[in-house]
């Protein structure tokens, strides 16, 4: 391939005795061969110079674009008389799930504070298609669900023969991050452009052993 640098080997095997109507001449065929080149005009068996392809640009919003264009809303609960333990079953239950799906789910728990994450939910809901008239209650999900410890509370526990101890009860509360379609339709795309630009994983070629030794080389 014809490079446009210019080469001080080209010349340096000319003599030094070279008139300079040669040297003139050598450059005017450098430099059509260099016009030929770049017009496309030259050998059929030599290499044209190709352009490169210009690689599509890849557009990604930043977090605060994000959270401007994808509605979204964070609840949390008051601090409630069980375990972070006892609390995080029910994060588990609802995390990924539609609204009212996880809502459904609160609403015939056996668990004791299970109506009142239900209506945590509900107000969630409410707050959200309140925010956005074009949202619909099936296009809402729970993003995400986990739990904290709460204040403990302490108390004096009297006993027997002037005797007394301390008594903890635990508390604990949930924190709850409901979002649109809209950005599971994002994550989507990102999931799949990010497939599609993956490196294709090439297999070695299957060809016959040579040389082989009755024992590993290694």
């Amino acid at each position: 391939m014809f490079s446009l640098r210019r080469s001080p080997v080209m010349f340096a095997r000319l003599p030094l005795s070279t008139p300079s109507h040669t040297l003139v001449r050598t450059f005017a065929s450098t430099a059509a061969l260099r016009d030929k080149t770049l017009a496309g005009l030259s050998s059929l068996f030599s290499e044209p110079r190709s352009e490169e392809a210009e690689k599509p640009v890849v557009y990604k919003k930043t977090k605060e674009q994000i959270k401007a264009e994808e509605p979204q809303t964070k609840v949390e609960t008051a601090d409630l008389e069980t375990s972070y333990r006892k609390l995080g079953d029910l994060a588990r239950q609802i995390q990924r799930k539609p609204i009212d799906h996880a809502i459904a789910q609160m609403d015939f728990s056996l668990k004791r504070h299970g109506p009142e994450i239900a209506n945590l939910l509900r107000t969630a809901r409410e707050r959200l298609l309140k925010q956005n008239k074009t949202l619909q209650g099936q296009d809402l999900y729970v993003d995400a669900a986990w739990v904290g410890k709460g204040v403990e509370r302490k108390k004096l526990w009297t006993k027997g023969r002037g005797r007394f101890a301390i008594r903890v009860n635990h508390r604990a509360h949930m924190k709850v991050v409901v979002k649109s379609k809209i950005t599971l339709d994002r994550v989507a795309e990102e999931k799949e452009r990010k497939r599609l630009n993956k490196k294709v994983w090439v297999p070695l070629e299957n060809k016959p052993l040579r040389a082989r030794m009755p024992y590993y080389n290694f």
